[in-house]
């Protein structure tokens, strides 16, 4: 009877932390998600390279894309799993080994975000 009630308790306690927590979205399916994202836009034959990484500042996988057009910018993608929804994380560009933080580029921009959001 003990073992029962103790089982019961865990698989509760077992659930409960699984219902908090929400199952973090995984490498592939933010790659999916941003290539599909992607895919529909009309520049999507440009595209040079898709890479998912980790961000252990923000917790959560970005996918970086270079285009052939604009090899010297990165965009970096993150998708969201509570709206469901890819959105443009951040740009760098590159020039002579360095790199800076930019808000416009060719097939996206930071300022285009911020204007859709509003």
């Amino acid at each position: 009877m003990k073992k029962s009630i103790y089982l019961i308790l865990i698989v509760i306690v077992a659930l409960g932390g699984m219902y908090f927590y929400k199952f973090p979205i995984t490498k592939h399916e933010v790659l999916n998600q941003v290539k599909t994202y992607l895919n529909k836009r009309e520049d999507a034959f440009l595209l040079n390279s898709e890479v998912s990484i980790y961000n252990f500042k923000i917790g959560a996988y970005l996918v970086n894309v270079t285009y052939k057009d604009e090899p010297n910018i990165l965009y970096t993608y993150a998708f969201d799993k509570g709206q469901h929804k890819v959105y443009l994380y951040k740009m760098i560009k590159y020039k002579n080994g360095t790199s800076a933080e930019t808000q416009i580029g060719k097939h996206d921009s930071m300022y285009f975000k911020d204007q859709q959001d509003n």
